[in-house]
C-alpha cells in the first residue's frame, strides 16, 4: 500500500539526527506517529466513506460467543471474477475505547449488506440497541501519539486457535480485553481501537494449492508426530491431545472461513502511554487464544512508515495481509458482542466521603410520589 503521509518520513528523518533516533532507526523507525490536523481530517474522511456502521449496545449479560457465531454467516458471501479470483467484500468488527467507555460495531463492506446484517443482529440480540451511524474513529486526533500492532498466526494456517466449541473458554476473553482497553485510569486521555477485518474465503481454502499444504496433510502430521534424534528421525505415538487436534483440523474441510486481519491502535498524549497500552491490549490475544496444539497469535509492532500503512488500512477497513484464515467458530471468539456488564465503565469510588453511600457518578432514580 502506498503511503500518503510524508510527515511519517519527516519524523523518521528528524529522530535519526539524535543518538536515541539512531537506535529507533536501526529498529525500524519511531514507535508512534503524531498526525497533523490536515492528516486527521483526511483520514476521518476516508473512515466516514466506508459506509454504514452498525453500532450494537448490549443490554443483557447472557450474550455468549455462540451468539456471535450465529451472526457471522450473514457476512459470508463469496464473490469471484471470471478467473475465479476472490473479489468478495471486506467487513470489520470493532471495539472502540473512548472517554472511559467501550462501544462495539460491525462495518459491512457494502451498503446493501448492511440491511441483512442489521436484521441478523436485531434477531440474535433482541434486547440490544442496534443503530446506524458514521462515527469518527476514536484514535484519530491531531497532536496525539498513535501506536499500532498487528496479530498473526504463530503456526501453520490449518492449526486452529482456541475455539469456544472445542476447548471452550473459562471466561469470555473479552473480559480482560475490555479491561485493558479501558486501562487502569479511565480519566486519562488514551483512546483505543481493536479492529478485526475479515473477508470471505473461497470454499477451497482447505485444499492448499500447487505449493501450499492442506488440512489432510496437517491432520496426518498430528497423527504421526516425529522426533528428531542425533542421527535420524523417528515416529512416536501421538498423544490424546494430538489425536483430538487432528480430528479438529480434519473437520475444517468444507467449513466457511474468512481471511482475517486483527490490529490494535492506541492514541495517547505521550509515546510511552501509547506503546504501553497497545502492548497490554495485544497481549490479551496472545494469552487467551492459544489452542491445545499451541496455535495462537503472535504480535508484530509497527514502526516508522509501517504505522502509516496500518492506519491507512484501519480507516479503510481493508486487509493488510490475507494470509491468516479463521473459520467461523474461530472468528467468533475475536469478533462477538460481549455481555452488557463488560461494556459499562466502572464506578469511581475515589471521591467518597465517610457520609457517602454511593459515588457521585452512580446512577440515581427519582422516588415516586405515593401521596394520594
Amino acid at each position: 500500500m502506498t503511503g500518503r503521509f510524508p510527515r511519517v518520513r519527516q519524523v523518521g528523518s528528524q529522530v535519526r539526527e539524535t543518538a536515541g533516533g539512531v537506535r529507533q532507526w536501526l529498529a525500524g523507525g519511531p514507535e508512534t506517529w503524531v498526525p497533523t490536523e490536515d492528516e486527521v481530517e483526511f483520514l476521518q474522511g476516508t473512515a466516514d466513506s466506508a459506509g454504514s456502521v452498525i453500532r450494537v449496545r448490549p443490554r443483557s449479560d447472557e450474550n455468549e460467543i455462540i451468539d456471535g457465531r450465529e451472526v457471522l454467516p450473514a457476512f459470508h458471501v463469496v464473490q469471484t471474477d471470471l478467473l475465479k479470483r476472490n473479489q468478495s467484500q471486506t467487513h470489520a468488527f470493532e471495539l472502540w475505547g473512548n472517554d472511559g467507555a467501550v462501544e462495539c460495531a460491525y462495518v459491512p463492506g457494502e451498503q446493501h449488506m448492511a440491511d441483512r446484517v442489521e436484521g441478523q443482529l436485531t434477531s440474535q440480540y433482541r434486547d440490544a440497541e442496534v443503530t446506524r451511524s458514521r462515527p469518527r474513529l476514536p484514535v484519530l486526533e491531531s497532536g496525539q501519539h498513535i501506536a499500532a500492532i498487528s496479530l498473526s498466526l504463530g503456526r501453520e494456517l490449518f492449526y486452529p486457535i482456541r475455539r469456544h466449541d472445542v476447548e471452550g473458554f473459562e471466561i469470555d476473553p473479552f473480559r480482560p480485553l475490555i479491561t485493558e482497553i479501558l486501562g487502569p485510569d479511565t480519566a486519562s486521555q488514551v483512546d483505543a481501537l481493536v479492529q478485526v477485518v475479515f473477508k470471505p474465503a473461497k470454499g477451497n481454502w482447505t485444499t492448499g494449492g500447487w505449493f501450499g499444504g492442506n488440512v489432510a496433510d496437517a491432520a496426518e502430521y498430528l497423527r504421526t508426530p516425529e522426533v528428531k534424534g542425533w542421527l535420524s528421525t523417528y515416529e512416536v505415538d501421538p498423544s490424546k491431545t494430538e489425536r483430538r487436534a487432528a480430528e479438529v483440523v480434519q473437520s475444517q474441510r468444507g467449513s466457511d472461513a474468512f481471511h482475517t486481519d486483527i490490529r490494535v491502535l492506541v492514541s495517547a498524549e505521550s509515546r510511552f502511554a501509547a506503546t504501553n497500552r497497545v502492548w497490554e491490549i495485544a497481549r490479551v490475544f496472545e494469552q487467551y487464544f492459544d489452542s491445545m496444539i499451541g496455535q495462537g497469535f503472535q504480535i508484530t509492532q509497527h514502526r516508522g512508515s509501517d504505522i502509516e500503512h496500518a492506519i491507512e488500512s484501519a480507516v479503510a477497513r481493508q486487509l493488510m495481509d490475507a494470509e491468516m484464515v479463521l473459520t467461523v467458530d474461530e472468528l467468533a471468539g475475536v469478533a462477538h458482542i460481549p455481555a452488557a456488564s463488560l461494556m459499562t465503565p466502572p464506578l469511581d469510588w475515589t471521591d467518597m466521603t465517610p457520609y457517602d453511600q454511593l459515588p457521585s457518578n452512580a446512577e440515581t432514580f427519582a422516588q415516586e410520589d405515593e401521596s394520594p
